[in-house]
């Protein structure tokens, strides 16, 4: 896809953000029946206020906009931050391991997101909360334990 038509949809380069925006744009254009694909060409019939403009992609980017509110907001109460965008981020590069050493796949077909592909399955909510407890301790100087995730593992059968 064209950098323009990216800009004019309100997509991101990244396609793990696009994923929802995408969704959405399928339900309501071509089940409304705004979409039409002739000739292997996707055209759209969008209104003005269909359209996305260069601001409301902004307000609606986590990493440019409300990621930088929140940590505004933590550091003014001084509390512990977990930046979820990154640690997807990272899950989706691949090669991303828990503590104890396993290795998590963020593919369609890996262990960390459910067959949605949106929600994490019970292993990568435990990856999660291990980020969270990491957070704490290290923001609050707390000692709380890691989720075994070798264990979780183990005892669930969750890692494949």
């Amino acid at each position: 896809m064209s950098r323009a038509r990216v800009s004019a949809l309100g997509l991101s380069p990244d396609p793990h953000h696009n994923r929802a925006i995408l969704l959405r744009f399928f339900i309501l254009h071509v089940f409304i029946g705004k979409a039409n694909i002739r000739g292997g060409e996707f055209r759209v019939n969008f209104e003005d206020f269909e359209v996305i403009d260069e601001d409301e992609a902004f307000m609606s980017d986590p990493q440019l906009h409300y990621n930088g509110k929140i940590r505004e907001y933590a550091a003014e109460k001084d509390l512990a931050v977990v930046d979820l965008f990154d640690l997807y981020q990272r899950i989706h590069q691949g090669g991303y391991r828990t503590d104890d050493g396993i290795l998590v796949d963020g593919t369609a077909y890996g262990n960390f997101f459910s067959s949605d592909g949106i929600y994490p399955t019970p292993f990568g909510q435990a990856v999660i909360a291990n980020e969270v407890i990491k957070a704490i301790n290290k923001h609050y100087g707390a000692i709380i334990p890691l989720i075994d995730i070798t264990g979780f593992v183990r005892t669930t059968g969750f890692e494949n």
